[in-house]
């Protein structure tokens, strides 16, 4: 990581005296930011103005707040709404004095029209604090030219003085937008640079968005965040429907008084108002559910039940899963010889996972959501998610599993699908397979799972099954589908040297994650990582040789083996000789917090199992043994053990994690359960000269 100069740092800070008053962020290598209002140099150390020292070379960045020059004129000469706008910062900027920006104005509209076309228009005001935030003076809107058109109505930053920055209108630039191997679309970006943006500034927009020709003129599903990870001072969203539609809408996590929003009749419209005030920001914790489950959300629907999206999805589904000469044939191939019903899902499952190309192609709602035929995606060795989701039922449906459905899904790591109204949502779509009255799922975009594991940002969300226009849950599988087992073989010498096997098999994301690896690292690569894993468990070890088994056969599970010595492994202390037990390592960042305001989201269930067999080296007897360790809760359980038989001891742990989330009423005992596992793991096994 590139250090700060000492030229650098001195430039600051003469930069700082000539604005005594200016805040100033100092930014650490490991993450760390301090705010002060001052800060002095002697050419090795920054000093902070509560006296703090800091070695230069521990400073990533030093950066002033608030940096402005001598108004050129007073804040009570700009135009009244300036005025107004300077004075909601400053009132915010007490409230919330830490924030890096603070969210002025956060409104949107939303306007679904008698005849279908839509118009979306969004404005904000957003005042710079923190340099992380100057990005907002580049601004973008992505439009499709034959279906919508976009706008800017307004965009101007604003000094602390009142000065306006109107941005140009000739230094638009419209483009396509940049398209990576695997994703591709219609439709053009327009961008644009807001002028005079600094810290300090409020940056001011506002958008807009008509869509004159919509996919479908009754899809509309308007959704807001009132909140998110910085504060905000008014939050809104309007949406006008026409007369005879009722809108129907879920909210979560808002207040009582305003989750029922506030209705104004128009000229054959009714207008629905929500707004939420003075919000603080959401402060990030590790392992925390997404920002959008824990703020303030609306979401809208058009319709009460599920009868239009059934409708409108069967008739696009059903006929792209149509069998084929070629598909029968393909399926035909390859369940020859099997009759298992098991073993013929697991072998069209691992068939599209390894020969269907992520790439995605979309023009329209119906591709987006429903993809393409499924002959279509095998001809051309390519799809999305959705289309080799509907390739794979559609051959599950030829191999006689005619309850083979392609389903939406919003995966784990983004706001959760409501389920109370019926929505067109979903950022994924896996397979969702109905067999002898058990239901379950897989996800054939992830190329190395082994079956019936699949993608664990699928687990604990809800699949929408349009054919069948019913909502279900996708399960959190037991954690011995996402398992890593690690067996330690140790010889143990009396000078303290250790030879040792390795082997470790793996299930779920733990054996995708190293078999994918396996498959895209050369020998070279391979054997860098096998060093560099040997040396972690002590500084010298010599590795004597490695194998890889099954990588490439996703029908088999994966093995890695590894031989390899450990010189003076263990410490001497007099007639004492301490083992370290290889591979005994367990931290849980997650509750690195005494207290936590979110639940733990760990997005999975997961199970690591670990087992070290040594000898009792020529000389020596056992002095000391790890004592049993047996630990249960509704979250985790842990049971370690370490055994004795002849000259041959034997140390064992499995460490299971049972759910997706811990609750924050719960947090206390979680964390302390989880310390005393990590307290644990830094036991050692004690051997004392005869």
């Amino acid at each position: 990581m590139k250090k700060l100069t000492t030229t650098a740092i001195a430039a600051v800070l003469l930069l700082l005296t000539a604005t005594a008053l200016a805040d100033v962020i100092v930014t650490l290598h490991d993450g760390k930011e301090i705010r002060t209002t001052s800060v002095t140099y002697d050419g090795k150390n920054v000093k902070l103005a509560d006296g703090t020292g800091y070695p230069r070379d521990a400073l990533k960045r030093i950066a002033l707040i608030h940096n402005e020059p001598e108004p050129a004129r007073t804040a009570a000469e700009a135009p009244e709404d300036v005025q107004e706008m300077l004075k909601t910062a400053e009132d915010a900027l007490r409230r919330f004095p830490n924030a890096k920006s603070i969210l002025l104005i956060d409104h949107g509209f939303e306007e679904k029209r008698a005849n279908g076309t839509l118009l979306y228009r969004y404005r904000t005001a957003q005042k710079i604090l923190h340099p992380d935030k100057l990005y907002l003076a580049t601004r973008g809107l992505y439009y499709e030219e034959e279906r919508s058109k976009a706008r800017i109505i307004q965009a101007r930053s604003i000094d602390p003085d009142g000065t306006v920055h109107d941005y140009d209108p000739a230094s638009v630039k419209v483009s396509e937008p940049s398209r990576d191997a695997v994703s591709f679309g219609r439709g053009k970006r327009m961008t644009y640079q807001i002028p005079g943006v600094k810290l300090g500034s409020i940056v001011d927009y506002t958008h807009e968005w008509e869509v004159f020709n919509p996919y479908d003129p009754e899809m509309f599903f308007p959704t807001w965040n009132f909140a998110g990870t910085e504060p905000f001072v008014h939050s809104r969203l309007e949406v006008v429907m026409p007369r005879e539609q009722k809108l129907h809408y879920v909210t979560r996590n808002i207040p009582q008084a305003a989750s029922k929003p506030r209705t104004f009749p128009g000229r054959g419209t009714t207008t629905y108002v929500w707004e939420i005030t003075n919000q603080a920001g959401v402060i990030e914790e590790p392992s925390m559910p997404p920002v959008s489950d824990v703020v303030p959300r609306l979401e809208c629907s058009p319709f009460k039940d599920w009868s239009y999206i059934k409708n409108w999805a069967s008739e696009r589904l059903l006929p792209r899963m149509k069998p084929t000469e070629k598909l029968k044939k393909l399926v035909a191939e390859q369940t020859e010889g099997i009759d298992d019903i098991q073993e013929k899902i697991a072998a069209l499952y691992h068939y599209v996972q390894r020969n269907i190309q992520y790439n995605s192609i979309k023009g329209s709602i119906a591709s987006g959501m429903c993809g393409h035929p499924a002959s279509e995606t095998f001809d051309k060795k390519r799809g999305d998610c959705i289309d080799v989701a509907v390739l794979l039922s559609a051959l599950l449906r030829i191999a006689g599993i005619q309850e083979a459905y392609p389903v939406w899904v919003s995966t784990n790591n983004s706001a959760t699908t409501p389920t109370q109204i019926p929505t067109l949502g979903g950022n994924h779509a896996i397979v969702e397979i109905h067999l002898e009255k058990e239901v379950f799922y897989i996800d054939p975009t992830a190329a190395n799972y082994r079956y019936p594991t699949f993608r664990y940002d699928d687990h604990g969300v809800w699949a929408i099954n349009p054919i069948l226009a019913k909502i279900s849950p996708v399960p959190v599988p037991d954690p011995a589908t996402c398992m890593v087992s690690r067996e330690f073989g140790v010889t143990l010498s009396a000078q303290g040297d250790a030879a040792v096997t390795y082997l470790s098999t793996r299930t779920g994301a733990w054996e995708s994650g190293a078999r994918g690896y396996f498959i895209r690292a050369n020998e070279e690569q391979q054997k860098k990582m096998m060093n560099s894993i040997v040396n972690s468990y002590s500084p010298g070890a010599k590795l004597t040789s490695y194998e890889i088994v099954n990588a490439k056969d996703l029908s088999k599970p994966l093995e890695w083996r590894m031989v390899f010595t450990l010189p003076a492994y263990t410490v001497k202390a007099g007639d004492l000789l301490i083992f370290k037990i290889p591979g005994l390592s367990h931290s849980f960042p997650e509750v690195a917090l005494e207290k936590r305001n979110y639940d733990i989201d760990y997005k999975s269930s997961e199970e690591k199992r670990h087992k070290v067999t040594l000898n009792v080296p020529e000389g020596y007897h056992v002095k000391y043994l790890p004592p049993e360790l047996e630990l249960t809760s509704d979250y985790v359980t842990y049971r370690a053990s370490c055994t004795r038989e002849g000259d041959t001891i034997t140390f064992e742990d499995t460490y299971r994690q049972l759910t997706r989330f811990v609750p924050v009423k719960d947090y206390a005992l979680h964390r302390a359960l989880l310390q005393k596992i990590a307290r644990y793991s830094r036991e050692h096994i004690f051997f004392e000269r005869k």
